[in-house]
Parts: C-alpha cells; sequence; structure tokens
C-alpha cells in the first residue's frame, strides 16, 4: 500500500513540474515580467515579505500571484507552446 502511495506522488510531483509559462495574447516578455512583478510585490505585501513566510504560505503567495496573473489575462501553457 506504501509503495502504491508513493508512487502516485511521485507522479503526481512530475505532473505539477512539467516546463510551463504565462502567455496574453500582443504581450511580449518584458511585459509579462512588469505584470509579474506588480502581482508578487502585491501579494508578498500581504504576507509581510518572503522572509517572513513559512513554507505553506510560501505556497499560498505562489497561487495567489497565479491567480492575479489569471486576472490579469494570462494564461498558463507548456513550454513548449
Amino acid at each position: 500500500m506504501l509503495k502504491i502511495f508513493a508512487g502516485a506522488l511521485f507522479l503526481l510531483f512530475l505532473v505539477g513540474c512539467a516546463p510551463s509559462r504565462y502567455v496574453k495574447d500582443g504581450m511580449g516578455p518584458q511585459d509579462f515580467e512588469r505584470d509579474h512583478f506588480d502581482c508578487e510585490m502585491r501579494v508578498v505585501t500581504i504576507y509581510g515579505g518572503w522572509a517572513r513566510m513559512g513554507a505553506g504560505e510560501a505556497v499560498m503567495a505562489g497561487q495567489d500571484i497565479h491567480r492575479c496573473l489569471l486576472t490579469k489575462g494570462y494564461r498558463k501553457v507548456a513550454a513548449a507552446q
């Protein structure tokens, strides 16, 4: 049973680590960097700074940054696209 759980966990790790990037029609890499920085600063300020976050809060901050980028019109695609 433990081997099955470990195998499933490893598979989820591999899928979750697949290379990806954010794209938005009509926007270039510099536009993304600006928007990503804006989202990161907003989110990190809410949590009190990267240095004050624990591991769980850092994961939640990453998810919040992802949601911020989605609200700005970006979508996440496989890196090969």
